[in-house]
């Protein structure tokens, strides 16, 4: 599922918007999102083609062509050579609906009015097409998909935030987190993981919707002082990006040295956390400290995802 965009991060671009020349506005937000998630991105994927150069398989790559490489590097929709419908790192398929938010929203930003509006406009144009015309190849299918409807939802959120209109929202704020988890628990099918599964529509409905609820709810909370403040939990989350990364790698790994079952359930979690946690320490936050330095402070900043 395409990750949401924080609170802060779109409606601060959204008010930036608002008080700054569109193209320096355009231009800044693209490059702060790509330098937010691609160089780990690219790092975790020259990983895997590494291990294809030396003969090795990982997260179950059967075989590849240079153009699952650029397609990999460059965010982009596809199905590899081998039939699997993603990048080299299979995660990346959300990181390339990401992508492609963040340019629709990137040209938007040129607009004088009404950005979020239009952005909406593209989505459900982009939806509808491919209800009437039902497109057969994987791009097309893929960059048509009811899945992009959760950007809007995310949007709509962000949209009642900017406007201060969030009251209702803090009393329902801990029943929006139960009734969120609750709903995704027990709606979870195989159809629905994918979003070209033939439960594509009902995607949206069934975990774009309550996904919505589970973030109205936290950003409820935390308008009303409800913050964690646990250090390992806060390490966690500014790793949790590292995390998603690099799991399904890092699991084959430790599967294969610790078999499967109980041996790599106990192993795994910690391992992960730990590798999350070096990842991002030494790798995220040096990189982006050299990217963006006068935004970026080693001792104070937290990502904002």
């Amino acid at each position: 599922m395409p990750h949401f965009i924080r609170r802060r991060t779109l409606s601060g671009y959204v008010m930036v918007a608002s008080t700054k020349g569109r193209q320096t506005t355009s231009t800044a937000f693209l490059r702060r999102r790509l330098t937010r998630i691609a160089p780990l991105y690219w790092l975790v994927t020259m990983a895997i083609f590494s291990a294809l150069l030396v003969g090795l398989n990982p997260v179950g790559v059967a075989s590849w062509e240079w153009s699952d490489i650029a397609a990999s590097f460059l965010f982009l929709g596809m199905e590899r050579s081998d039939g699997y419908p993603g990048p080299l790192l299979g995660v990346g398929w959300t990181l390339a609906y990401e992508a492609f938010f963040y340019a629709v929203f990137g040209v938007a930003l040129f607009a004088r009015k009404n950005a979020a509006a239009l952005v909406v406009a593209v989505i459900m144009f982009c939806v509808l097409s491919g209800l009437i015309a039902k497109p057969t190849s994987f791009s097309a299918q893929f960059y048509t998909a009811p899945i992009l409807l959760e950007f809007a939802f995310g949007m709509g959120l962000a949209h009642l935030t900017l406007k201060r209109a969030g009251g209702p929202l803090v009393a329902a704020g801990s029943i929006g987190l139960m009734v969120g988890a609750a709903i995704l628990s027990t709606l979870i099918s195989p159809n629905l993981i994918t979003p070209g599964g033939t439960g594509a529509i009902w995607r949206a409905i069934c975990f774009g919707l309550p996904a919505t609820l589970i973030v109205a709810g936290a950003i409820s909370l935390e308008s009303s002082g409800v913050v964690c403040r646990n250090p390992f939990t806060l390490d966690q989350g500014d790793a949790s990006y590292a995390l998603y990364l690099i799991h399904l790698p890092l699991i084959q790994v430790v599967e294969k040295v610790a078999g499967s079952g109980g041996a790599l359930l106990i192993a795994a979690p910690p391992l992960l956390a730990i590798a999350a946690h070096l990842t991002h320490h030494y790798w995220e936050r040096p990189v982006l400290t050299i990217l963006k330095p006068s935004r970026f402070n080693l001792r104070t900043y937290r990502l904002s995802g």
